[in-house]
């Protein structure tokens, strides 16, 4: 169900210079359920890949998996987009 002012989230569980870093913690969220995809960026010339989850409209969904991911070890950053 989407939040009441509009807005979707985001988690962000890593940005990897290497892309095989990338592709690693793609798999570990894979092994947990979790459907990540990686967003490569040019920034300064080189390639950042980011490994994103969502977008999720309610942000009692996104503590959900917040809370596995933080008893498995895995930091993520929440962004809110519009």
């Amino acid at each position: 169900m989407p939040a009441d002012d509009g807005s979707r989230y985001l988690l962000q569980a890593g940005v990897f210079k290497n892309t095989e870093d990338a592709d690693a913690m793609r798999a570990r969220l894979a092994l947990l359920g979790m459907d990540a995809k990686v967003y490569p960026r040019d920034q300064d010339g080189a390639t950042l890949d980011r490994v994103r989850l969502g977008p999720y409209g309610s942000i009692d969904e996104v503590n959900r998996r917040r809370k596995l991911m933080a008893e498995n070890g895995i930091d993520v950053q929440l962004i809110k987009v519009r």
